[in-house]
């Protein structure tokens, strides 16, 4: 059993490591894997360069970490949720809400990521894209599901998911301009709350879903 020593330690390490992400991503967010700065990301974290290090390694160890600190849960979530559920179009709805959740959550990952697409992925770690591979596969599942229980039309998977998941950046990423929009009138404010992420979701799923469900027309049309 730890002592009470080892156990406050400890929690000091952790406390160091979460400030040493936070920094980073902070820093990855606003100038970029090639902008940031191993010194700054160090002063911002109240650490010394040595222990970044010592904790995590290189600028581009922190770099994966920072983004598989959002990915690693979205992959995990979306595989546990999406499996406690029944209808395929329920399916659906959980994978795109559990998506939106953890990107709004994060402050950083949307200028991150729109960062590397701009920049064409020269900085995505493999063990990033491992783990959006997960997710995708998820949603391959479900869409496959679909098309063979009927309920769905025969859509691309790659630009389903690009649909979902740009939709969600593109909202966490306009956000400031919609706050002007609606400071200077020209769209209604927008309601508070800590399920704005839900709201979001909801809403993407719902015009997603609409765009995919087969209706009774093609249907009758198919049975013809």
């Amino acid at each position: 059993m730890a002592s009470i020593a080892e156990k406050a330690i400890a929690s000091r390490g952790a406390d160091s490591t979460n400030a040493i992400l936070e920094a980073a991503a902070k820093n990855f967010a606003n100038n970029g894997f090639g902008g940031a700065r191993m010194d700054q990301i160090a002063s911002d974290a109240g650490v010394n360069k040595a222990t970044i290090y010592y904790r995590i390694g290189d600028k581009s160890a922190l770099y994966t970490e920072v983004l598989r600190q959002v990915l690693v849960p979205i992959a995990d979530q979306v595989a546990e949720n999406v499996g406690k559920t029944g209808p395929v179009d329920e399916r659906f709805r959980v994978y795109v809400t559990t998506i939106a959740r953890n990107i709004i959550a994060s402050r950083h990952f949307t200028p991150i990521i729109l960062r590397e697409i701009a920049s064409h992925g020269k900085n995505l770690p493999k063990e990033v894209l491992e783990q959006m591979t997960r997710i995708i596969a998820v949603l391959k599942t479900i869409l496959d599901q679909g098309r063979e229980q009927g309920i769905f039309s025969a859509v691309d998977l790659l630009q389903t998911h690009m649909m979902i998941i740009g939709a969600i950046n593109f909202y966490v990423a306009s956000g400031p301009v919609r706050k002007k929009m609606a400071e200077s009138g020209t769209l209604p404010p927008e309601p508070a709350g800590s399920d704005s992420y839900l709201r979001t979701g909801e809403e993407i799923a719902r015009i997603i879903l609409d765009g995919i469900r087969i209706n009774n027309n093609q249907r009758n049309k198919k049975q013809r």
